[in-house]
């Protein structure tokens, strides 16, 4: 599938995968509103087998697919969320 990859000029490294040709204002407004003025960054052609910096190109495929865009969204200032990080660990020993 090509891709039109857009970034955000609101966001830092913010990204939004569409389809080659879309036209973005027939996104949702919220998204666009959320992500702001787009500056277009490059055209990808996406594929099972190409890898991706930050996204698995299988979900970015099926997103352009059922919702006709993807949006990366940038990193987390502290890293992934671990979700069996109970913040217990900052405690100290226990008692």
């Amino acid at each position: 599938m090509l891709c039109d990859i857009y970034a955000s000029e609101k966001k830092a490294e913010m990204y939004l995968y569409v389809r080659r040709g879309q036209d973005l204002e027939q996104l949702p407004a919220p998204l666009l509103a959320l992500f702001g003025k787009a500056r277009y960054v490059t055209l990808l052609n996406l594929t099972a087998e190409r890898k991706l910096a930050r996204a698995d190109v299988t979900k970015v495929l099926s997103e352009i697919d059922s919702n006709h865009f993807y949006l990366q969204m940038p990193p987390s200032r502290y890293g992934e969320f671990d979700p069996h990080w109970s913040g217990r660990e900052l405690d100290g020993p226990a008692s």
